[in-house]
């Protein structure tokens, strides 16, 4: 029988987070472009696009559905 795999991706937008952001440049509309998440694996933190519903953590591979963003 099939086995299912366990490193699929989650439904909907997603990818690898980024450790860097995409720099210091200045944002027109006063918000930056990415959101950072921390991963509950390893503690490292993500800078991911604001329309992604799931990311792979850049450091240890996790992969974690994203709800609300970290305070």
């Amino acid at each position: 029988m099939a086995e299912a795999k366990t490193d699929q991706n989650p439904v909907g937008k997603g990818g690898a987070g980024k450790e860097k952001g995409e720099g210091d440049r200045a944002q027109v509309s006063g918000r930056g472009g990415q959101l950072i998440y921390t991963c509950p694996q390893c503690g490292a933190q993500n800078y991911v696009d604001p329309n992604w519903t799931w990311f792979t953590c850049w450091r240890c591979e996790f992969k974690k559905p994203m709800s609300l963003p970290d305070s």
